[in-house]
């Protein structure tokens, strides 16, 4: 099955969207998935993006993530080293 990968809301400019395509590229290599790196723009919603059954890798904020019907599995989330959480 092929998947599709896509970081919309973080490839702000076209530099930024070639790192992210370069990013998956390599993620697809290294892990042997067949993925590619899809458009979305907009004004496509994002929520057509979260949805897809095909979506293997994305870069999301945390209200997509809690509002998923099918909530996706995280493979890396930030930890901020100073402020209120504390390392957690």
């Amino acid at each position: 099955m092929a998947f599709v990968a896509n970081a919309r809301m973080y490839g702000v400019n076209p530099q930024a969207r070639g790192a992210w395509s370069e990013l998956f590229a390599w993620l697809a290599r290294a892990s042997g998935v067949d993925l590619s790196v899809i458009e979305h723009a907009y004004p496509a919603p994002l929520s057509a993006l979260r949805v897809r059954p095909d979506l293997a890798c994305a870069y999301m904020c945390g209200f997509p993530f809690v509002q998923a019907p099918n909530r996706p599995v995280p493979v890396a989330a930030p930890i901020p080293s100073a402020g209120p959480v504390r390392g957690r």
